[in-house]
């Protein structure tokens, strides 16, 4: 969880930042109260305050569901990365490089997968 003790007073909420050349193996919990929730970034965080920039390599796998609806997630990918059951919410969503999602969900990972390929643009 992405957060801070005070946000309203002024206090960041914190970002992050996943630099490439590192192989990251991250998966969602599959029990608890965030299940199925890979990465989760508190409401009350300034909109567009702080960038989620997730690099990879091919050797990298990202599953679950990442949060962050009033900031950018940023995904540099390369075209091997695993990203099955990948889920994002962003106020802004910018893909670079070959960056690629499959809508594929193993058995008990804690995610769900969705029907067809969604994307909604929310004004």
């Amino acid at each position: 969880m992405l957060t801070s003790s005070n946000p309203g007073n002024g206090d960041t909420v914190a970002g992050l930042r996943i630099n490439g050349g590192a192989t990251i193996n991250l998966t969602a919990p599959i029990s608890g109260t965030y299940k199925g929730i890979l990465i989760f970034q508190d409401r009350r965080a300034t909109t567009m305050g702080d960038t989620l920039q997730l690099n990879g390599n091919s050797s990298s796998t990202l599953r679950g569901a990442v949060y962050a609806p009033r900031n950018e997630i940023l995904m540099n990918g390369t075209t091997d990365m695993n990203t099955n059951c990948l889920q994002m919410v962003g106020y802004r969503l910018k893909f670079t490089g070959n960056s690629r999602i499959t809508n594929v969900c193993p058995l008990l990972s804690g995610s769900g997968a969705f029907k067809g390929n969604i994307v909604r643009l929310v004004g």
